[in-house]
């Protein structure tokens, strides 16, 4: 997929169910994705889910997925996976994030993340046996790139995870 214009694009969206619910992706290929930025912020989504339910993540692939061409000080925006719901139960593992980058001469500050997970204080979460890597920016551009960011959440588990070859632009914050 490609997209030429627009501010934002989400491959996944595992919607915003309530409890007693459960979502589970599993078993999904996401790969050569590209959304051209411009100079207008951008975010890009492979995986994403919102509401107050059970989640399951696993066994997906999400590969070589981009935001190019930024430009002026435009901020992109690239997430293999996101979470910003309610109260909820979820486990994300056995997925593979790899090869997520954004290009350009921006000089705003870009973001790229493999897992991001911000839920509500009382949540809980085991994130494991994920593998992440070759998460980058172009070398002239200022960004904070993350492997695993995990704000709020109650019981919180993060083990056995391999991250590797993680390289910001200038600015390795």
């Amino acid at each position: 997929n490609s997209k030429t214009a627009g501010s934002a694009m989400t491959l996944i969206a595992g919607g915003s169910p309530v409890n007693p619910a459960a979502v589970s992706i599993s078993s999904n290929t996401i790969t050569n994705n590209t959304m051209a930025g411009g100079g207008a912020a951008a975010t890009l989504l492979c995986i994403t889910m919102a509401g107050t339910s059970t989640y399951t993540v696993n066994s997906n692939t999400v590969n070589n997925n981009s935001v190019t061409g930024m430009t002026g000080a435009a901020i992109a925006t690239l997430s293999g996976f996101s979470n910003s719901g309610g109260t909820q139960n979820e486990t994300i593992s056995g997925n593979k994030f790899s090869n997520l980058f954004v290009t350009g001469t921006s000089t705003g500050l870009q973001v790229v993340r493999g897992i991001h997970n911000n839920t509500t204080g009382t949540s809980t979460r085991t994130v494991s046996q994920d593998t992440i890597f070759n998460l980058y920016t172009s070398s002239a551009m200022s960004a904070v790139v993350t492997g695993i960011n995990s704000q709020l959440g109650g019981n919180t588990t993060i083990s056995r995870n391999w991250i590797y070859n993680l390289f910001p632009g200038q600015s390795a914050t």
